[in-house]
């Protein structure tokens, strides 16, 4: 067999791997958008500069640490990302259980109660970290549709990762 049937069955090998992983990874899913009330969400977090996503991790991991030294075993990643326009920080944390929330000691977090809210959502399924990733421009691409398609105004956006799947949740403003 020549050489260049060998590379052609390793590309052709390579690029139906890639193919699979990219569907295992929802990279052809079409989000769907629905309309609906958000919970209420007990909020821990630090804030970082709204541009600087490589923070997110590291953040993330410093807070859990806080979170885990403090008993709290049960809390859910969370974050709070602002349009360009309105130049703030972005919200990195966790939503927690009331009960954890209420009793967590002073830390150097800050915390705040999201109250429930008419919003915007689409949910994408989490297989690891680079689902936030895959998920950013199609659920970017069909929340931007559906505000122009119903007039609404572009707000922040609140991502809460359930285990299973990421929700991207975005309250609806007229």
């Amino acid at each position: 067999m020549s050489i260049l049937k060998i590379l052609l069955i390793v590309f052709v090998i390579l690029i139906v791997f890639i193919g699979i992983f990219l569907v295992y990874m929802g990279a052809f899913m079409k989000p769907i958008v629905s309309a609906k009330n958000s919970e209420r969400y007990f909020f821990v977090h630090k804030e970082i500069d709204g541009g600087d996503f490589s923070k997110v991790g590291s953040t993330t991991t410093e807070i859990h640490s806080i979170l885990d030294s403090n008993g709290i075993k049960e809390a859910k990643p969370f974050q709070i990302y602002f349009p360009p326009e309105e130049n703030r920080n972005s919200k990195i944390g966790f939503v927690l259980h009331e009960n954890d929330y209420k009793s967590l000691p002073k830390t150097n977090l800050n915390s705040e109660i999201l109250e429930s809210t008419e919003c915007m959502m689409v949910s994408f399924p989490w297989k690891n970290s680079f689902s936030y990733i895959f998920s950013y421009m199609p659920v970017k691409k069909s929340l931007e549709s559906h505000r122009q398609i119903n007039n609404y105004k572009n707000t922040y956006i609140m991502v809460l990762n359930n285990g299973n799947e990421i929700l991207y949740i975005q309250p609806i403003v007229k």
